[in-house]
């Protein structure tokens, strides 16, 4: 992409006193997305006006370090772009429909310019969404930025993949797999200046994800090739503290940045000798063997949009897990209202917008069920009507009293009554602790689900009576009619590009 800046942009870029700080956010999405800046020939020109001659020396020895657009196209001679546009009057004029033609002509992608007549005479050529101001030029840009900012534990920190220490004893097997990681491969990503998410403990790694978004990648020493897509490639995904749910964490970390930059599709590759349990976790939450490089890695690949006509054919549950975190909300499966209190909620659910952490977190600790995609609820409800791919909707009580959170039921059991038997089906994916389990009044049912979303607009309870949602305020699992869980997804803004009914 070829971005034309105006001559008295630049000059106010270049010249010795402080740019605005949107000319200031404008350079730097330029500059990060590698977009060529280039200048017009005739901005020489304009330069050349200068009388003041030190400032003029300055202003040439720095437009002559962009790009000059070569071979600049002629408007002189083209009576269909000269009849459409205002006769110019006056040089100026003269000069700015030279740099409008070439945006005209598609010499260049857009044309950046405060000029309000330059933003008349594109409206009558028809070229006035290519012709931006500084705000409509942040506003473009900044939707194609790359976006990293997802809600992490704070034991989790973004990093840049220079800050590594190569010689941490994690990478000991990486190392020993490729034997270009550590003088070729590494030296690489550090250059382009990747991003990783990273947990130490005792000044060791361990746990590391690294990342890459693809914009116009394929792999074609595979069978079969993976064709060029825009895609999140986990680049490096390894846990060497278990029993923290990090590897699940990893997987909706990658999810969550998929979904800020819309892209649809994820993939790794590995050798599966040693990875017999990242290849279950990735199955587990919908990456299927796509093929097989040359080199002997595997290629796994998964989609987060679903597809409308699988609905039919795919079970819910089924149809859930395969598109991961698109799910299905048609008639088929019920919807209930779960209650929760927020401190449980918020050990649950730890990727909450504005969630207060809590002391274990802040000495680089995990909450585990916080980590974990796939979490237990318990509850002492005798109902027989929750059945998996159910919908839950959870309404955190007291202090928030909303609707804030949707899951999928996976599995349920029902009528437990022995407090070993629920500890050893909850393990690491519940907030209750041992002796809270031994105290809980029993039979109990546990619930094992997915957490999918959060909604963007949590529904409160003023906002559920008002439309005649809910009659009180819910006390136990409730069922909700169809008509009022899509009217519930409507007032919460829940992403319809991930519920297919």
């Amino acid at each position: 992409m070829r971005v034309l800046i105006d001559t008295n942009i630049f000059i106010y870029r270049e010249d010795n006193k402080e740019i605005s700080s949107n000319l200031q956010k404008l350079t730097r999405l330029l500059n990060e997305q590698k977009i060529s800046v280039i200048i017009h020939p005739i901005s020489l020109e304009e330069i050349e006006k200068n009388k003041n001659e030190t400032q003029k020396q300055i202003l040439k020895s720095k437009i002559l370090a962009y790009p000059v657009l070569e071979s600049p196209p002629d408007p002189n001679n083209d009576l269909s772009f000269l009849s459409r546009i205002k006769k110019p009057g006056r040089i100026n004029d003269r000069r700015d429909n030279v740099i409008l033609y070439s945006l005209y002509r598609n010499a260049v992608t857009f044309f950046i310019t405060e000029d309000r007549g330059i933003h008349r005479n594109a409206k009558k050529l028809h070229v006035d969404n290519r012709v931006l101001s500084i705000e409509d030029a942040i506003e473009i840009f900044e939707s194609q930025s790359q976006k990293h900012d997802v809600i992490a534990p704070i034991a989790l920190r973004l990093d840049a993949v220079h800050n590594l220490d190569i010689h941490d004893p994690f990478f000991d097997s990486l190392k020993k797999n490729y034997p270009e990681f550590e003088k070729l491969w590494f030296p690489k990503i550090c250059l382009e200046g990747r991003k990783c998410f990273i947990n130490t403990q005792n000044d060791q790694i361990g746990a590391l994800l690294i990342y890459n978004i693809e914009e116009h990648e394929g792999i074609n020493n595979s069978d079969p090739p993976l064709p060029v897509k825009r895609r999140l490639k986990l680049c490096t995904l390894k846990v060497t503290h278990n029993g923290q749910k990090i590897g699940e964490l990893f997987i909706n970390l990658a999810i969550q940045i998929a979904i800020k930059n819309e892209i649809a599709e994820i993939y790794l590759t590995l050798f599966e000798g040693d990875n017999e349990r990242l290849i279950d976790l990735l199955i587990e939450f919908g990456f299927e063997k796509y093929g097989k490089k040359t080199n002997g890695e595997d290629i796994y690949l998964k989609q987060i949009i679903g597809n409308q006509n699988e609905t039919e054919s795919l079970t819910p549950l089924d149809f859930d897990k395969k598109y991961y975190p698109s799910f299905y909300d048609g008639p088929k499966v019920r919807k209930f209202i779960v209650p929760i209190h927020p401190e449980f909620f918020e050990r649950l659910f730890t990727n909450l917008p504005e969630r207060q952490t809590g002391l274990l977190e802040h000495s680089g600790n995990f909450y585990p069920e916080g980590n974990a995609i796939k979490k237990a609820y318990i509850s002492r409800t005798n109902s027989k009507k929750i059945h998996p791919g159910d919908i839950l909707l959870f309404y955190q009580t007291t202090k928030n009293q909303a609707i804030t959170t949707l899951g999928i039921v996976e599995e349920i059991y029902f009528g437990i009554s022995n407090s070993e038997t629920i500890l050893g089906l909850v393990a690491k994916r519940t907030v209750y602790s041992k002796e809270e389990i031994e105290r809980m009044q029993k039979p109990v049912t546990v619930i094992f689900f997915k957490y999918h979303f959060h909604f963007r607009t949590p529904i409160t309870y003023i906002e559920l009576t008002k439309e005649r949602l809910i009659e009180a305020a819910p006390q136990s699992i409730s069922i909700l009619r169809h008509k009022d869980y899509r009217q519930i997804k409507k007032i919460g803004e829940l992403d319809e590009r991930f519920a297919f009914g």
